[in-house]
């Protein structure tokens, strides 16, 4: 189920319809009143957020910034509904690109909720990062991929050659790859990843077994992105994922928004 949250500054009809409708056709919607501190609480875990413009928030330009900096950082949809007519300046706070649709009045509710719903119909499953887990251990495969499976693609292969031809069908989002492995290391792996001018740039981090310093200084490099431990727990190794890919996530939604 979708998680939006609805921004507004006072409730009346359109909204509640909107909402209506939006829970009719199973998102799970929050509504908050326009003030950073209380739509700051509901967003720890959001897809969506949908804003009523009306003239009184058009200017409240903290809330507006806000709203675009979560909508940076997070990377998920913006949807704005249009409470007064011509409030198209409000669209100003928002860098082009970052709003997903505008839907400007008249308008029928329902037409409204039906494109948000082909929106996350066409686009939430291309949303999943794609992360490639190299590892010659069957087991450790089947264990990596039980711990990041839900939240991601996750391919596997047992050899530097089968990861190689895996990467030139489909380009991952990460690498995650063993240090000792047989015929071809972690290390040489790696090697051939940064001498190709196609895969050079795709992030690479070891999850290993090998914590010895030697180890750790062969590879330096060759500019993993990091190195993970087999000794970890599974909650540690999904956060340092998760948030190698979230700040990866900002960082080229902030490039985006400055070209």
């Amino acid at each position: 189920m979708n998680k939006l949250v609805l921004i507004r500054d006072k409730q009346g009809y359109l909204t509640t319809s909107f909402v209506d409708h939006l829970r009719n056709s199973d998102f799970d919607v929050a509504e908050v009143e326009a003030k950073v501190d209380a739509a700051n609480n509901l967003m720890e875990e959001v897809d969506g957020i949908v804003v009523y413009i009306d003239e009184a928030m058009a200017q409240n330009q903290e809330l507006m910034i806000f709203v675009k900096d979560k909508i940076v950082e997070k990377d998920i949809p913006l949807f704005l509904i249009e409470g007064d007519k011509d409030l198209v300046a409000a669209k100003k706070y928002f860098p082009e690109g970052i709003i997903t649709y505008f839907f400007s009045r008249p308008m029928d509710v329902k037409n409204c909720v039906e494109i948000i719903i082909k929106y996350y119909e066409k686009y939430a499953s291309r949303s999943k990062k794609r992360i490639l887990v190299v590892d010659d251990s069957g087991t450790m495969l089947r264990n990596v991929k039980g711990w990041l499976g839900e939240k991601y693609h996750v391919t596997l292969a047992n050899s530097g050659t089968m990861a190689i031809k895996y990467m030139s069908l489909e380009r991952p989002d990460l690498v995650l790859l063993d240090y000792e492995m047989p015929i071809i290391s972690g290390k040489q792996v790696l090697e051939m990843i940064r001498s190709e001018e196609d895969f050079a740039t795709i992030p690479v981090m070891f999850l290993t077994a090998k914590s010895d310093a030697k180890s750790v200084l062969d590879v330096k490099s060759l500019n993993p992105q990091g190195y993970l431990l087999k000794t970890m727990g599974p909650k540690e190794i999904v956060k340092a994922v998760d948030e190698f890919l979230a700040n990866i996530e900002i960082q080229n939604r902030q490039k985006k928004l400055k070209l």
